[in-house]
Formats: C-alpha cells, sequence, structure tokens
C-alpha cells in the first residue's frame, strides 16, 4: 500500500465501489489481480441490465460470447460482438509477475481475462506503491519513478481476516467464514460457496 497519502479523495475501498456507495471516474487503477480485483472491474465495466427483458439479456449473452441461436452458422459460432463501449481507462497493478487471476478457478479465469482483453483492461507488475497526491498515484516500476495520472484509486488487496472477536461470549455457535475466516484467495464465489456449504451443514 501507498507509504502516505491513503486517506486522499481519490482512494477508494472496493467494498463502497461494489456496493454502489461511490462511483469511480473514468481514469482507474486497481490495486490488486486477485478474485476481488476481477470481481470489481467485471461490475464496472458491465451494462447495468436491471431494465432489460429476459429476451435481451439473452441476445446479448449471444453477441457477447459469439453464439448463433439460430444454428445459421457452422458450429452455431459467430464472431463475438461487445454492445458494451467500455469508455473507462483500467489498470490493474500487482507486485509480483504474474498473470492476472493466478490462482482462480482454472477452468473460467480465462473468460474474465478475455473480457478483460476485450476492454482494454490493462495491467502492470513489479510496482511498489509510493504515495497518493493530487497529482496521482506515485509509484515505483522496476526502479523507475511514475506519477499515474487517475481520477479513481480502488484497493483490492492487503486485506486481513478479522478474527479479534471473542466468540465464547456468545450463546449460540458462531461460524466464522468467508474473508473474517481467510482472506486468501478470497472472491465472491468462494464466500457463496463457503456459506451454502455450511447452510446445508446447519
Amino acid at each position: 500500500m501507498p507509504s502516505s497519502g491513503i486517506q486522499h479523495s481519490t482512494v477508494l475501498r472496493y467494498q463502497d465501489v461494489i456496493e454502489d456507495k461511490v462511483q469511480v471516474g473514468n481514469k482507474v487503477v486497481v490495486i490488486g489481480t486477485g478474485g476481488i480485483a476481477f470481481d470489481l472491474i467485471t461490475k464496472i465495466t458491465r451494462a447495468n441490465t436491471e431494465d432489460w427483458s429476459l429476451e435481451e439479456k439473452q441476445q446479448d449473452f449471444a453477441s457477447h460470447w459469439g453464439i448463433d441461436y439460430n444454428n445459421q452458422l457452422n458450429g452455431g459460432l459467430m464472431a463475438p460482438v461487445d454492445n458494451l463501449e467500455n469508455t473507462k481507462q483500467i489498470t490493474m497493478l500487482q507486485r509480483r509477475v504474474r498473470k492476472p487471476g493466478a490462482g482462480l478457478g482454472k477452468t473460467t479465469v480465462w473468460i474474465h481475462r478475455a473480457q478483460f482483453k476485450r476492454r482494454n483492461v490493462k495491467t502492470m507488475s513489479k510496482v511498489n506503491y509510493v504515495s497518493v497526491s493530487d497529482e496521482g498515484l506515485h509509484v515505483d516500476i522496476r526502479g523507475k519513478q511514475k506519477v499515474l495520472a487517475v481520477d479513481s484509486i480502488v484497493v483490492c488487496a492487503g486485506q486481513q481476516s478479522h478474527v479479534a472477536f471473542d466468540l465464547s461470549r456468545f450463546k449460540q455457535p458462531v461460524h466464522l467464514i468467508g474473508g473474517a475466516n481467510n482472506v486468501v484467495g478470497l472472491d465472491a464465489k468462494s464466500a457463496i460457496e463457503t456459506a451454502a456449504w455450511l447452510a446445508a451443514k446447519i
């Protein structure tokens, strides 16, 4: 995390973005390339489909993934068309050199990577975070100092499990799940899965 300026107005918590408590700008830096970062970028780059009909959602899905529902083309496949024109400039930053989303579901992470590529999401590796100022995010990339002029900096890294509660004071059984228990590799899928297994067990 940046050593200074972390309270700057451009620095946002991922929780607030996901819960629509704050809006990100057009130039966005996401610190982290794990599951939470993937969930967040998927949210801020997708269309708002709440008012769409089921047919509109189906057609958008088919266009996005190149599915020919009429089966007029060989294999039922056609050239994919992204109906959403992403206007945001998004860059994911990470300290290590690895593929974004390393450690996520091997059979699904390629879908997100493909979407991010189509929506021009960039990645920078070997990044050390120095500070945040009105100029932007000051970083050290492979020994070179640089200032990234951004509207929003969303922190999706450095989470810690919150296990400081004295659970013995509760009269009913208490279960720690999701990020409260273990934040390593946490994303929406793993959190929901953990809750579902616990619910089934109870």
